[in-house]
């Protein structure tokens, strides 16, 4: 019985190391969180536009700089998996799209905050 066991658990293994990336990305409550921020913010420079002559140009920097963020995060999460294999590289993976999730979070409110001083 132990034996079989180790031999679903290798089998499970060698299924997860030839899995595609992004099987095991599943959005969490870091993704939700960021891009619930995210959404705050451009909803909040969409009202400015009616009394400050840059927000509309704001928002077009937000949305490219939210953009080039998403790119860079998954670069760099790939970089940082790179030399590992099978389930620890997609474990790596992970926590390194959800640390940069966390920290883009936290400054998408502060920038929010910045922009929305009835808070």
């Amino acid at each position: 019985m132990k034996n079989l066991c180790l031999f679903f658990l290798v089998l499970a293994i060698s299924g997860c190391a030839s899995a595609p990336r992004h099987a095991f990305v599943e959005p969490d409550f870091s993704e939700t969180d960021m891009e619930s921020q995210y959404d705050k913010v451009l909803a909040r420079l969409t009202e400015l536009e009616a009394t400050q002559p840059n927000a509309a140009a704001a928002k077009n920097l937000v949305i490219t700089a939210q953009a080039t963020w998403n790119k860079f995060r998954t670069v760099d999460c790939r970089a940082e998996a790179a030399l590992s294999y099978g389930a620890y590289s997609e474990l790596l993976y992970i926590g390194c799209m959800k640390e940069h999730s966390d920290k883009r979070r936290d400054s998408l409110e502060s920038y929010y905050n910045s922009i929305n001083p009835e808070q």
